[in-house]
């Protein structure tokens, strides 16, 4: 499986969940995550897509890191079949006491130790 494979169904499953999510593109910088998502209460999420087993480079870490420290959630997905668990998660993310629950971390549905 390659990455457009898992970008492709987390498009198709976001939208049929009504949740619009956009192509982040930044000419400048090679390190920022695939994908946007804004939700109500001016709430950011940014989703990082990789294949299955790879991570994040040590520039996108350091540059996640500081995305979340600045208020915004990140995500990490690296499979198709955690498409849906990160939907009910964006979802919850409405959810203001959801949200302060959540610690400022970058999310990682299968964690990694370690860059590449």
């Amino acid at each position: 499986m390659i990455e457009s494979t898992v970008e492709r169904r987390l498009v198709t499953n976001f939208k049929k969940a009504g949740i619009e999510l956009l192509k982040f593109k930044t000419p400048s910088r090679r390190d920022v995550p695939d994908r946007i998502c804004f939700l109500d209460d001016a709430v950011t999420v940014l989703i990082e897509v990789k294949k299955p087993g790879e991570t994040l480079r040590k520039k996108q870490l350091l540059y996640c890191k500081g995305l979340v420290a600045k208020g915004h959630f990140v995500f990490v997905i690296d499979n198709t079949g955690m498409v849906n668990g990160l939907i009910t998660e964006v979802l919850r993310l409405s959810e203001k006491s959801y949200r302060l629950r959540l610690k400022k971390t970058i999310h990682w549905f299968i964690y990694r130790d370690g860059v590449r």
